[in-house]
């Protein structure tokens, strides 16, 4: 008989053998040892992984701040709008103002506080303004492409041309060209030079300091008064001129300037008009008995070459006839030192 068996012995190993065959693979082991330690592993490139990003993303923004580009070097660098005066080809108009001086800020950002928005009814024309109040920017009806008429400034600084026409007879004469005045008669009544013709400007005058005035609207006709070339000669004229003959409208117009005395006591004018070849004339405009056009007045030196006056005569009861108008000057006397003389521009013999 084999030796005894022990009872205990045996229940713990069937026991064991029991858990096992019982458990299988879904129980908990023991704790793993050796190669289980490669979690260990796979957790520390992950970790190195993140370090090489932040690493990355760090040196990719050094550029900005620490690389090439400069504020304040003159040269433009990508995130500047300007450098000193590097403007990238901007100024104030191109952001949206009317005018004014673009600069550029200490951080390379564009300093618009010197661009200015024009403002109409400040009297300055500025920007899209196309005039100002009475500046006209030395422009007419003709110039807007009317025959005649009477250009103006609107409420929001910009052409108003409801008084200005085009003509269904006749013509106006804007005195571009010497055949304007073909068959225009001079007469030098008093022997002492008589200063009708095309003008570019108005003469200097006397003043100390004095220089021609260049008429926008270059050329016009008119004569120079008290003046003689070589300017600024003085003389007294007594003058007139006669206009070819044309079909006389129901109203002739015609713009103005003048710098001298006006009429009373000197450099009178008259405006007379014939229907018969010169046989008779009619006064259409006498300031030395009644002031009653613009031209009649007293105007000084410093007169702007754009202030035209618009001037009106009413020529209805001839209307229809061959006539001429007779433009009449005289000074009277041979001072004073600030005239410039008497223009006329845009002659109207057109029916609207």
């Amino acid at each position: 008989m084999g030796p005894a068996e022990d009872p205990g012995t045996w229940f713990l190993v069937s026991g064991s053998l029991a858990s096992l065959l019982l458990c299988g693979v879904g129980c908990p082991g023991p704790s793993p040892v050796g190669p289980t330690e490669d979690t260990g592993t796979t957790t520390e490139p992950s970790t190195s992984t993140t370090a090489e990003s932040t690493s990355s993303e760090s040196t990719s923004a050094e550029p900005s701040t620490t690389g090439d580009a400069s504020c304040g070097d003159g040269d433009l660098d990508p995130g500047e709008q300007c450098d000193g005066a590097q403007l990238d080809g901007q100024d104030c108009t191109t952001l949206g103002f009317d005018g004014g001086e673009l600069a550029c800020d200490e951080d390379c950002s564009f300093d618009a506080s010197s661009c200015t928005t024009a403002r109409c009814g400040d009297g300055v024309i500025e920007g899209s303004e196309s005039c100002e109040g009475s500046d006209l920017g030395g422009q007419s009806c003709a110039s807007q492409g009317y025959d005649g008429g009477a250009l103006s400034c609107g409420p929001t600084c910009s052409y108003d041309t409801s008084a200005c026409f085009d003509c269904m007879v006749g013509n106006v004469l804007d005195f571009s060209s010497p055949l304007d005045v073909a068959g225009w008669v001079v007469t030098d009544l008093a022997g002492t030079g008589a200063g009708w013709g095309l003008y570019d400007e108005a003469p200097l005058n006397q003043v100390a300091g004095s220089m021609p005035v260049p008429f926008p609207n270059a050329p016009v006709y008119g004569t120079d008064s008290n003046r003689v070339p070589p300017y600024p000669g003085a003389q007294t004229e007594t003058s007139q001129v006669v206009t070819s003959p044309v079909e006389i409208p129901l109203q002739v117009t015609f713009l103005s300037w003048n710098v001298d005395e006006g009429s009373v006591p000197f450099d009178t004018k008259r405006i007379d008009i014939t229907v018969d070849g010169g046989a008779s004339w009619f006064s259409l405009v006498d300031c030395e008995l009644a002031a009653t056009q613009p031209f009649c007045a007293f105007i000084g030196d410093g007169r702007a070459a754009d202030d035209w006056d618009y001037i009106v005569l009413d020529t209805s009861m001839w209307a229809g006839m061959i006539g001429q108008l007779r433009f009449s000057y005289d000074t009277l006397d041979g001072c004073c030192n600030f005239e410039r003389g008497w223009f006329i521009d845009d002659l109207s013999f057109c029916t609207m």
